[in-house]
């Protein structure tokens, strides 16, 4: 077949041109025939077709939780194996699967060398491992995968992909490969209602497989609490419990059981199930404080607000958590109590499940509290920046950099935490003014001078030489650091002076005589503020709280890196000490109040203390202060679908003022509190949505009343879902529903490990549904596998696609499945034209091509005169040796003819003799 046959339009004009040339030859005609062919064949892309059983092998692994310990180490054995065996045309890969999908090894001829990086185990993607695999061999090239699983899978089912290979013909052969499980007790099944009505009864039911007899303890928790514990006689098999309990008020519960069997468990993981049930109803607020009691507290509960305080130390922000408040308050409590993973799922909570948050005012809370470039500082109705014009005070600012060899590692982001240390410095540089001085030492073993103590006039230059420190190798010196910091700031003309000492907590190394050096800091006016990246349990975290002590700063401890920014501008702002005010501001309504209260009259007020903000352009404003800085003192705003509001006074008793303590403050707070915990969110009249959760496949089905006359929506409903994961960021998904029957529409959604969903059904521009929580038990990985589930499987994914059990690969590659193949065999033609020029230039520099002509015809000619005689002597021998047969012939007859004369003679002369003697006796 020819892939550009259009070239060959060319042939035409080019015989006609070659034959109207005058040629010295005939063979120089032939040979530029030939060449002009061969040339315009290699263009049009000529390609064969040829069988072959040599190609591309991709083993499939699979590294979930659910395979053996040394799972790793059996794949390179495998990959290992299969490499060795490989003909000289096969390519070999690896895709490995868990609850993501990677490319190990791309199709080659390399070893594999091992994993280099670890997967998310909480999970089987066996069905889009399977679909990469296929993509690695090009089409029309035989292939054949292997894949390494125990059959379990989560996600789409294997099979459709199963029958994409088979009309590709590429076999999937499989090697079963599963951890022990015989002696394995699993709790199989924990149901409970997904919704119940406050102080109803209601049954919780778990099913628990049991490899023997045995008797095993029993213990029911409620949110973490002990409500039941028992011990109960297992038999072997499934067994089934059952749990009474009464729904306590409006709430979102998290039930746990948890199994101790009486023998050795070879997987503890599965012995603890999980799930979620709602009670109905007005939900409390969670009000997040530092104090149990105070004045606050008090003034919420003459407001009749139902509320539950949890401390920092005691909260754990999760969605399933939050689903079970109608708002929270965050009484002047410090963004690191709150943690970055909790900002993230408040934050979420809040714009897509419509969420109500209030945030108080206070020395922890807005900009001195780390809230700015936090992720709630989006969701605000303020803006927290450090304007000039509010600034009383110069700051002067040395920033000492840790440039040591531990901060050329990645981050997230494709950045090295040194990238994210320079971002951070940068970041506090641009809160400053001109009125500020700022200087810059990268330390390693030595302090080196990036950026000398000086105003800041040029921020674009400065960020630029910020941003272009690196990391240099070696550890931090950091008396080094501090010393010549300080005698920096020692000429500095602003009087308020300030260190941020950036240090690995893990890396801090020579520290020297450093409570003298922070002695004389201390005694200058010289504060010093340390941000260690790392935990406050790592070897050096203990200097550099004890640094930050004697320097009469702050200590800041963080793994995330990506942190850094914020946590530098917050040191920032508290060092510029203009941000919270400490006096009595007088305080007036706007003409929005009466939006909030109704039938309020115009008042004016004061407080003792309050943080300065500003307000944003779609933000409402009720209070502000009367002086210079007319911050908006309660503001409020919609974020998504929830309510955000602030206030930035403080409510504690100390800097709390005449407002707090008056009527109008109980009617205040008490409106807009109303306001935050409204929930316009519509159960959908005759249309449940009921929830399913089978293999780790979520699935929320919208039930529609099969009498209605006519559909309620234009457009199919659509779910936006809040996914949350240990140790992962909340993941927001939005799904389109889809018809299932003529009454029902559904969309689903595969989770992985503890992974819990809050979803919200969105029916038209104004019907929405809150579905209630969901979580795994536990992590399908841990699942207990059916009898031969997993094998067969894998078994009926090899049938649909031809393929076997391997258990010996030392003949896989000779069962590679035959393809045809198209080879182009452009470059031999382009070759042999090639050679065929170099003869007619040969020919015409020397008629060689005669000379070899001529002596061949010689040759030609002798062997065919040679081959003549030989004919001829061949055809006279054969005519004598006939000549001689026939005279032979004609010899016998001549001599037969003869003797038959003589007979005849014999017999007349006898018959005569006896005529004659009858003749004698008759005369006689």
């Amino acid at each position: 077949m020819f892939t550009e046959p259009h070239w060959l339009i060319l042939l035409l004009p080019a015989l006609i041109v070659l034959f109207h040339l005058q040629m010295p030859d005939k063979k120089l005609l032939w040979l530029r025939f030939f060449i002009l062919l061969l040339l315009i064949a290699a263009l049009a892309g000529p390609q064969i077709k040829w069988a072959s059983r040599e190609g591309v092998v991709l083993l499939v692994a699979d590294r979930s939780l659910s395979m053996p310990e040394d799972n790793d180490r059996s794949i390179k054995e495998s990959f290992d194996s299969l490499r060795n065996k490989m003909p000289d045309a096969g390519r070999i890969g690896l895709v490995s699967f868990a609850a993501d999908v990677r490319v190990d090894s791309a199709p080659s001829r390399s070893a594999f060398t091992g994993f280099n990086s670890t997967m998310d185990p909480q999970g089987s993607n066996l069905a889009e491992s399977l679909e990469k695999a296929l993509a690695l061999i090009p089409e029309g090239t035989s292939g054949k995968i292997l894949l390494i699983s125990d059959g379990q899978w989560t996600g789409k089912d294997p099979e459709e992909i199963a029958f994409k290979a088979a009309k590709r013909n590429i076999p999937i052969d499989f090697r079963f490969l599963a951890r022990q499980t015989h002696r394995d007790l699993a709790v199989t099944r924990f149901d409970l209602p997904g919704l119940l009505n406050p102080n109803e009864e209601f049954f919780i039911t778990a099913e628990i497989y049991s490899p023997v007899n045995q008797q095993v303890d029993l213990q029911l928790f409620a949110n973490r609490k002990l409500i039941s514990k028992t011990q109960r006689d297992l038999k072997s098999g499934v067994n089934t419990v059952v749990f009474k309990h009464t729904a306590s008020g409006a709430s979102v519960i998290r039930y746990s059981i948890e199994v101790t069997p009486e023998l050795n468990d070879p997987v503890k993981e599965n012995n603890k199930a999980n799930a979620i049930t709602e009670v109905h109803g007005q939900k409390p607020i969670l009000l997040i404080s530092q104090k149990k009691s105070s004045y606050f507290t008090g003034l919420l509960q003459d407001m009749g607000v139902d509320f539950v305080l949890i401390t920092p130390a005691n909260l754990h922000l999760n969605l399933e958590t939050l689903a079970g408040y109608s708002g929270v308050i965050i009484d002047n409590v410090s963004a690191n109590s709150l943690t970055l993973h909790g900002m993230h799922v408040l934050s979420a909570w809040v714009k897509n499940m419509g969420g109500g948050l209030l945030l108080t005012g206070g020395k922890n809370s807005y900009g001195t509290g780390g809230y700015y470039q936090s992720p709630l500082e989006e969701i605000l109705p303020v803006s927290l920046e450090l304007r000039s014009e509010q600034r009383k005070l110069a700051l002067a600012l040395m920033v000492v950099l840790d440039r040591s060899g531990s901060m050329a590692a990645p981050a997230r982001g494709g950045r090295t935490k040194m990238d994210l240390a320079n971002i951070a410095a940068a970041e506090a540089l641009k809160l400053l003014s001109p009125m500020d001085e700022f200087g810059l030492l990268a330390v390693d073993t030595k302090a080196h001078e990036v950026l000398p103590l000086g105003p800041v006039n040029d921020k674009t230059r400065m960020e630029n030489k910020v941003l272009s420190v690196e990391s240099m190798g070696g550890g931090i010196y950091v008396y080094e650091g501090l010393s010549k910091a300080a005698l920096m700031l020692s000429k500095a003309k602003a009087k308020t002076r300030h260190i941020i000492l950036f240090a690995d907590a893990a890396d801090a190394e020579q520290p020297g005589r450093y409570w003298e050096l922070l002695k004389k800091t201390s005694d200058a006016g010289l504060t010093v503020s340390v941000i260690g990246l790392g935990t406050q349990r790592d070897r050096d975290a203990n200097l550099l709280r004890k640094i930050a002590k004697r320097g009469k700063g702050r200590v800041f401890f963080t793994r995330e890196p990506r942190e850094l920014p914020r946590l530098f501008s917050q040191d920032t702002f508290v060092a510029a000490r203009s941000t919270f005010i400490e006096e009595s501001s007088p305080i007036e309504s706007t003409g929005q109040l009466n939006d909030l209260v109704e039938n309020i009259p115009a008042f004016s007020s004061a407080l003792d203390g309050y943080n300065v903000v500003y307000s944003k352009s779609d933000a409402t404003s009720f209070l502000t202060t009367s002086d210079e800085n007319h911050t908006p003192v309660l503001s409020r705003w919609h974020a998504g679908l929830g309510r955000v509001s602030c206030f930035a006074g403080t409510t504690s008793q100390k800097f709390a003022g005449p407002f707090i303590q008056s009527q109008q403050a109980g009617s205040i707070f008490s409106a807009t509190i109303s306001w935050l915990t409204q929930d316009r969110r519509q159960f959908i009249d005759n249309m449940p949505v009921t929830q399913q959760l089978h293999n780790g496949l979520w699935k929320a089905t919208l039930h529609l009343d099969p009498e209605r006359e006519r559909e309620f929506f234009k457009q199919n409903p659509e779910i936006t879902l809040l996914k949350s994961s240990e140790n992962k960021e909340i993941e927001k998904i939005n799904l389109t529903m889809q018809w299932d029957t003529a009454d029902s529409l559904s969309a689903s959604m595969q989770l992985s490990g503890k992974d819990a969903v809050v979803g919200i059904v969105h029916l038209g521009s104004d019907k929405k549904l809150r579905l209630h929580p969901v979580c795994m038990p536990y992590s399908q990985e841990y699942a207990l596998p059916g009898n031969n589930e997993g094998f067969e499987k894998l078994e009926k994914i090899a049938m649909i696609t031809r393929g076997a059990e391997q258990i010996d690969l030392g003949k896989f590659w000779s069962r590679m499945p035959e393809t045809r193949q198209y080879k182009s065999i452009a470059d031999p033609l382009l070759i042999l034209a090639l050679i065929l020029f170099l003869i007619e230039v040969g020919h015409r520099r020397t008629a060689f091509l005669n000379l070899i002509f001529s002596g061949s015809y010689r040759k030609n000619y002798n062997s065919a005169a040679s081959g003549a005689d030989n004919i001829a002597e061949k055809s006279f021998k054969t005519a004598v040796d006939k000549s001689f047969q026939d005279y032979n012939k004609d010899e016998n007859k001549f001599s037969e003819e003869q003797e038959s004369k003589k007979k005849n003679k014999q017999n007349f002369s006898s018959a005569l003799q006896r005529a004659k003697n009858k003749a004698g006796k008759r005369t006689k």
